[in-house]
């Protein structure tokens, strides 16, 4: 039962951490990357790190938009 978050969790982490750093590294594509660390999250709501992966991201994304809206 692939749908069974539990069993498959290690594996789950594994592929949603190296897709979430895939897509904010290569294809710098923030959006993409908070999809997948928002997965982790949902499997794991006690990791710190993944954390503070989602608050810099939202962070850069608030820049990015303020840049582009004239710093407003």
């Amino acid at each position: 039962d692939t749908s069974n978050p539990i069993k498959y969790r290690s594996g789950l982490l594994e592929a949603y951490h190296y897709l979430a750093s895939y897509y904010y590294i290569q294809v710098h594509d923030l959006d993409a990357a908070l999809v997948y660390l928002r997965k982790i999250q949902e499997i794991d709501p006690e990791d710190k790190d993944n954390k503070k992966a989602i608050d810099g991201i939202l962070y850069e994304k608030d820049q990015k938009n303020k840049k582009a809206n004239g710093g407003k």
